[in-house]
């Protein structure tokens, strides 16, 4: 618990309160350059009736406050000390209703932490870099998301491939525009392990995953 409270305080800027924030909408901090003129509900994609999104703290000031709960109770903090910058929302990306919000959020980011600009971005606006995302979930069955941003317009390859490096289905293949993309992967008719997944572009960017699939 020590170890995970110094992890919270020096790379988070930021206090556990407590499991359960009671509330089940935010709103972005007017004038922050995450969360400025967002407002949404929380979403329930687990498919149960408590999802209890915590309630966290700015520890000793460090921490920004980006959202706030419809309570007033803080649920996102982002920290900057000079060398590295840290984003903290005690909700998953998956919890904030509607993909505009959660890629407005997503672009805004990327471009704080990148410091390319303190200026909000519009979820029209670009990712900055090539990136693979993690899938969610994982371990998955059968289904899966696997997310992946372009900075500009990209002949792409997205493939699954088993241990032996053979193969095994290819999700994306072709032309697509700069901005952030989805697909779903259904391994209903594959056996369960480890599997590897590929994003491949004619940019020269490469990068590989792995993902578990569970049966």
């Amino acid at each position: 618990f020590s170890m995970a409270q110094n992890f919270y305080h020096n790379y988070l800027g930021a206090s556990f309160v407590a499991d359960y924030a009671k509330s089940g909408s935010m709103s972005g901090t007017t004038g922050d350059p995450l969360g400025d003129g967002m407002s949404f509900s929380l979403s329930n994609p687990y498919g149960y009736g408590n999802f209890y999104p915590d309630e966290i703290a700015s520890y000793q000031g460090m921490g920004q406050i980006v959202f706030s709960f419809g309570n007033g109770k803080t649920g996102g903090l982002r920290y900057d000390n000079g060398t590295f910058r840290t984003v903290y929302t005690s909700i998953g990306l998956e919890q904030i209703s509607g993909s505009e919000n959660r890629e407005k959020f997503l672009n805004r980011v990327l471009a704080w932490t990148a410091n390319l600009s303190g200026v909000a971005q519009s979820h029209n606006e670009h990712p900055y870099t090539m990136a693979l995302g993690q899938n969610y979930p994982n371990p998955f069955n059968p289904t899966t998301a696997i997310s992946y941003q372009l900075s500009a317009v990209s002949k792409i390859q997205l493939s699954i491939y088993n241990t032996l490096g053979q193969n095994v289905a290819t999700l994306v293949s072709g032309e697509q525009k700069a901005g952030m993309h989805e697909v779903k992967w259904d391994a209903s008719g594959f056996a369960s392990g480890i599997y590897l997944y590929k994003l491949e572009t004619d940019r020269g960017f490469t990068q590989t995953k792995k993902l578990i699939l569970l049966k």
